[in-house]
């Protein structure tokens, strides 16, 4: 299978489909006449090459707020039909529109056009936007070899992907990340090691996003070949996520298991990446980096990384902790042309909406995920990041030490605060020093960690944990992520 651009456009040059046809003509098949323009038409449009549909807003009874509804489509060229007493107020672009019987057209945004080798259509899906026939309903877009569309397919009454619920404007969010992977949503679900395997990577890419698998140093692989599999059960894109230190650089089985793997992305964050930039790029695979301050984000776009993660000192799990993420993004925009992600204390659609509005081409987002019912997050651990508050979380190197893990002392773990850090935190030099103490220290981390127990074990979470009020599916997720579009469009 493979993804084609999304939004191309019929030329004048190529036949209608009776999709098209369908489209310029009432329910009962016989064509609509547009009306004057001094009745509302909106004109203008001889320049544009697809199908438009007129959306008015009305007040329905009963209800506060303002409301749309979609109210005619018309060729290229054509005036729209406008219905009495609704006011037009603005044109979209729908990708695929079908009267429901009663001259209402369902508009649907941007779409994800999933085609096989042979330019068949099998399986886009977006939201209807505007008033749809009915609640539930989704819509498909047929489009030729070249990803031209062709007009609109059926109606179905659920989607063809169950868990894609995404029902933004991507005119709005449509970024570098969206167009690279073909994403519905400029989301990452960030490669969190014990957290994010192959059934949370493929929930999220399967809702619009891109899902990662995060695999930490030691991994087997065959546990990692199980991850591979479910991911790639999703037939979307999806990446995998090393630490960078971990790797062997003599050879390292599980890089070269990953390469054979061929993910659509890799990331190898907190070690040099040097070496390992040009084998993924023959592969054709795309490289990121996580960077935490502007020295590793020079660094990276110096050796060819394909996007630079700027991740700020709120993020949980390891990294640095100098820089928060808006100051940190806002320098490395200004400093490189590679497409940039912000990661950390992105906990809900403000936060996407924020870094996007700076300039970011994504969020690349870990604790709001970890509660997912796809996470591997031990149930205790979900327990403790939905009590957490925005300010519950400490940045420290105490499990590191104790347990005698080999990250590098600037890359610290930022976790809830539990008896371990209130213990230790700012005792760190007792714990380099090591002794039966520390030995004892660590076994008792690691019993807990068996047991599940995150009052000892540690819980790497970022300081949105205090945004996290409730368990929700990754589709959910990546749904309400999308919803940042409605913040962004006051700007339009």
């Amino acid at each position: 299978m493979r993804y084609l651009p999304r939004g191309a456009v019929r030329t004048p040059d190529d036949p209608p489909s009776e999709h098209q046809a369908s489209a310029d003509a009432g329910a009962d098949g016989s064509h609509q006449q547009p009306v004057d323009a001094g009745a509302g038409a909106v004109t203008g449009l001889a320049e544009r090459r697809h199908p438009h549909v007129v959306v008015d807003r009305y007040r329905q009874p009963g209800r506060r707020a303002d409301r749309t509804r979609d109210i005619g489509a018309a060729p290229a060229g054509k005036r729209l039909p406008v219905l009495q007493n609704h006011t037009p107020i603005g044109v979209d672009d729908p990708l695929g529109a079908k009267p429901d019987g009663n001259d209402v057209v369902a508009a649907v945004d941007r779409l994800q056009d999933q085609v096989d080798d042979r330019g068949h259509h099998v399986g886009t899906v977006a939201g209807a936007r505007g008033a749809a026939p009915e609640p539930g309903v989704y819509l498909s877009a047929v489009v030729d070899h070249t990803g031209r569309d062709l007009g609109a397919a059926d109606v179905h009454p659920e989607p063809v992907h169950r868990d894609q619920t995404y029902r933004g404007d991507n005119r709005v969010m449509h970024t570098w990340l969206t167009d690279q992977f073909g994403l519905a949503v400029p989301v990452v679900c960030a490669p969190m090691a014990g957290v994010s395997g192959g059934a949370l990577a493929a929930a999220v890419s399967t809702a619009g996003g891109l899902g990662m698998i995060g695999v930490r140093p030691g991994s087997t692989p065959r546990w990692l070949a199980e991850q591979i599999d479910l991911a790639a059960a999703s037939e979307r894109a999806y990446g995998i996520g090393l630490i960078g230190w971990g790797i062997d650089e003599d050879g390292d089985p599980l890089l070269a298991q990953v390469i054979a793997a061929r993910p659509a992305m890799v990331s190898i964050s907190f070690g040099d990446v040097t070496e390992h930039v040009a084998p993924l790029h023959d592969a054709g695979i795309v490289v990121a980096m996580q960077a935490g301050n502007l020295d590793e984000a020079l660094a990276a776009d110096a050796v060819g990384v394909d996007v630079i993660v700027a991740r700020g000192g709120e993020g949980g799990g390891h990294g640095r902790n100098q820089i928060a993420t808006l100051p940190l993004l806002q320098e490395v925009l200004d400093a490189v042309d590679t497409p940039v992600l912000a990661a950390g204390g992105i906990g809900t659609r403000r936060g996407l909406a924020a870094v996007l509005a700076a300039g970011a081409d994504g969020g690349w987002i870990g604790t709001a995920f970890m509660t997912c019912p796809e996470a591997d997050t031990p149930a205790e651990a979900r327990r403790a990041v939905l009590d957490a508050g925005t300010a519950d979380t400490v940045y420290s190197r105490v499990f590191d030490l104790a347990l005698g893990l080999g990250w590098p002392p600037e890359y610290g773990g930022r976790s809830l605060s539990n008896e371990v850090t209130r213990r230790w935190l700012g005792r760190e030099s007792e714990l380099e020093r090591g002794g039966p103490g520390v030995i004892a220290l660590g076994d008792q981390i690691r019993s807990a960690q068996a047991a599940g127990d995150a009052g000892f074990a540690p819980v790497y979470a970022g300081q949105s944990a205090g945004l996290v009020e409730l368990s929700r599916s990754a589709a959910e997720l990546v749904s309400e992520f999308g919803r940042a579009a409605d913040l962004l469009e006051r700007f339009r």
